[in-house]
């Protein structure tokens, strides 16, 4: 479970409650991230202090940062890749979102070896 410190978490480690919207998205994206990613969140999520830190949302609850981190340790090239094998975002996916990502990856896999390390404050 990720460390207390983290805004989005309460003192109990619970997820749920009544707090505004805003704090309830956050909430369940990092819930989405936990679910993901399993102990390597606190690594995935580096520094980052709310779900803008995570850069683009690109839908279905996929960030740049977990897209980041799906290319460079676990090699996925394609949006199949990602959406698909690596995260199921494609369940939750408005249609359309995925040229966004399909463009970003291809940028993003152009830059590989100027990628900095994951949670490694690059923006």
């Amino acid at each position: 479970m990720v460390a207390v410190g983290h805004p989005w978490q309460t003192k109990s480690g619970s997820f749920d409650d009544d707090r505004p919207r805003g704090i309830r998205d956050q909430r369940l994206a990092l819930r989405r991230l936990a679910h993901r990613h399993g102990s390597e969140v606190e690594t995935l999520l580096g520094d980052a202090r709310d779900t803008a830190d995570l850069g683009a949302h690109f839908g279905g609850g996929l960030y740049e940062r977990e897209v980041e981190h799906f290319v460079r340790e676990e090699w996925a090239l394609t949006v199949d890749d990602v959406i698909w094998r690596r995260s199921k975002a494609g369940l939750h996916m408005p249609s359309g979102a995925t040229a966004a990502l399909a463009g970003y990856l291809a940028r993003l896999t152009g830059t590989l070896d100027r990628l900095a390390p994951a949670g490694a404050e690059a923006r």
